[in-house]
């Protein structure tokens, strides 16, 4: 049960880093305002999911599945942290466009 846990961990915590850079790179093109309400906005919903997804978690799959969960969303964690400390660029190609430049208004 912990296995399942982690691997669902990992799933999390690659699909809430796809979600912040695409909010990340969508706030972007707004203006400072915008964006920083945009940006909020977003982070709270997605926190407030994740909290109710860990919640359910938990009540349905009992303390094994949640702990492993959460193990797996803290190991996807710091591999990220070590790939993009050893590899700056790896973390700046992820937040920049591929080649486009984005007007700031």
């Amino acid at each position: 049960m912990i296995i399942a846990g982690v691997l669902l961990g990992l799933l999390i915590f690659v699909l809430s880093m796809w979600l912040n850079l695409r909010i990340m790179k969508k706030a972007r093109s707004m203006p400072p305002q915008e964006a920083t309400k945009y940006l909020v906005v977003r982070y709270v919903i997605k926190i407030g999911l994740l909290t109710l997804l860990m919640g359910s978690a938990l009540y349905w799959s009992g303390m094994k599945f949640t702990l492993g969960v959460l193990g797996g969303m803290v190991f996807g964690i710091l591999l990220f942290l070590v790939v993009s400390r050893s590899n700056r660029t790896f973390f700046e190609g992820l937040v920049k466009d591929q080649g486009k430049e984005t007007e700031r208004r």
